[in-house]
């Protein structure tokens, strides 16, 4: 090893005038490695079974030796780093493909009153052009080589396997009023030893607890969710014409089998009358806000709120919610903040049924906030129409028996990988997210005197996010 050391320092010497190199010293082998300075707990945490506490002494003795280890392994790298006086420049070349005069074929193109231009699909065709270009550069310094101590395995030892205790136990609250009691014994040594924030970090327990939970006598914060969700409704004959175009379009509001009478049908079991559209929950899941969690000190994962489930309703006995079409919402969200992770949800009025199936061209836009539109040529792709449908929970509750009453509703964060976005609404609903045209089923007119029977089949995912707003959990 020393040998290519030196071998390298000779090279370099020979270009003297250009370059000069800088070495650090390299130690083959580090100090004893200290004991770990973790005192036995006084008797007010004898309720901290044993075993647990043993587990949590290894923990910390084994993040102290790798840590020292780290440590030391940084002082025993040798890095040789040559300056280059004045600095080399130079000119690289690279190559790549340009894509360039795209086309874009439409198919089952229709061109309705709204003068919008629809398509069932398209394909892109683009040239590729090869292409070749240069860029100049500047080296001030670089790394010939870094030489590594042979003694590195020796922090690679696997961690404990023992657990410390479970997240948001009891037992997990008691080791971090512990950890607590460790932080102030050394704080209030003096001198105050100098690794103090690597002996503070080191004894975390290796768990999470619970840091807030409501009051017993506060009304329960819930969510509800489920995991399918179908929709029947009684078909009318699609706008036509200029028709279609009109914001204010009426067609009859009954399907009539009966002269004077709403017609009836049977899905699984309920009995469904025209005009009105069923919303079908099934697998409908409440949970209940226990409280949030998070690590003190701000130390381990972003704090999260905890839910446990409190409800749960199979799929053979679905929540029902009958709305007319002009009850229906769908949802748009406005969002701000730097990494607009802050929005606002909109219920808004005026969906139609046959939007699912040919949607109006203002619907549309809207529901693509115009990004879509504009960057499509101005064409609509029907495909690329797919709402998030919103059902009150008010309406969910009251249609339903007064389910869940005790509950207090509200919208809640959404976090994915670590990355958390807050909503907000005025209505706590039920949202029915990228809701396809097959979720909507029609109902076939029965027989005059007939009542028809329809088996229902999986339709989207519902979810619904709730947040508790006595709480912080950024």
């Amino acid at each position: 090893m020393l040998l290519l050391m030196w071998e390298s320092l000779l090279i370099v010497g020979f270009f003297s005038r250009w370059a000069s190199c800088q070495t650090q010293s390299l130690t083959s082998q580090h100090p004893p490695v200290p004991a770990a300075s973790f005192p036995a707990l006084p008797s007010e945490f004898n309720d901290i079974p044993g075993s647990y506490q043993k587990c949590w002494t290894s923990f910390y003795d084994y993040s102290f030796t790798r840590n020292f280890l780290f440590t030391e392994f940084a002082k025993s790298s040798t890095r040789i780093v040559t300056t280059f006086n004045p600095p080399r420049t130079g000119i690289s070349t690279y190559s790549g493909n340009a894509v360039e005069d795209c086309s874009t074929t439409l198919f089952g193109t229709t061109i309705l009153c709204d003068n919008a231009t629809r398509a069932s699909s398209h394909q892109t065709n683009c040239r590729t052009r090869p292409t070749i270009g240069t860029v100049s550069w500047t080296e001030y310094q670089s790394d010939i080589t870094t030489i590594t101590p042979t003694w590195t395995s020796q922090f690679q030892k696997p961690s404990p396997t023992c657990k410390v205790a479970s997240d948001l136990s009891p037992v997990c609250s008691r080791m971090f009023d512990a950890w607590r009691w460790h932080t102030a014994q050394w704080s209030s040594q003096k001198p105050v030893p100098t690794d103090i924030t690597t002996r503070i970090y080191n004894a975390v327990p290796q768990c999470t607890p619970l840091t807030y939970t409501p009051s017993p006598s506060a009304q329960p914060l819930c969510r509800i969710s489920a995991s399918l969700y179908q929709a029947y409704h009684w078909p009318k004959p699609a706008p036509s014409g200029s028709a279609f175009c009109t914001s204010d379009a009426t067609l009859p509001s009954k399907t009539l089998t009966i002269p004077n009478q709403p017609s009836t049908t049977v899905v699984s079991g309920h009995t469904l009358t025209s005009p009105s559209i069923y919303h079908f929950l099934k697998n409908v899941q409440v949970e209940t806000y226990i409280g949030a969690a998070i690590q003190p000190g701000g130390l381990g994962p972003q704090a999260r709120n905890i839910w446990a489930v409190s409800s749960f309703i199979p799929a053979d006995k679905p929540l029902t919610v009958a709305q007319l079409e002009s009850q229906l919402l769908t949802v748009s969200e406005t969002c701000i903040g730097r990494e607009l992770d802050y929005c606002s949800l909109h219920l808004n009025t005026g969906f139609r049924v046959h939007d699912i199936s040919t949607v109006r061209s203002e619907i549309y836009r809207s529901h693509c906030v115009d990004k879509c539109f504009g960057e499509k040529g101005g064409v609509i792709y029907q495909t690329a129409y797919r709402p998030t449908i919103a059902i009150p929970v008010s309406d969910v509750m009251r249609q339903n028996g007064d389910i869940f009453r005790d509950c207090f509703w509200v919208l809640d964060d959404y976090s994915e990988g670590g990355w958390r976005t807050y909503y907000s609404s005025e209505t706590a609903a039920v949202l029915v997210t990228s809701v396809a045209s097959t979720a909507f089923v029609p109902i076939m007119t029965p027989t005059i005197g007939m009542i028809r029977t329809v088996s229902a089949t999986p339709g989207a995912t519902l979810v619904t996010a709730v947040r508790p707003s006595q709480t912080s959990s950024s």
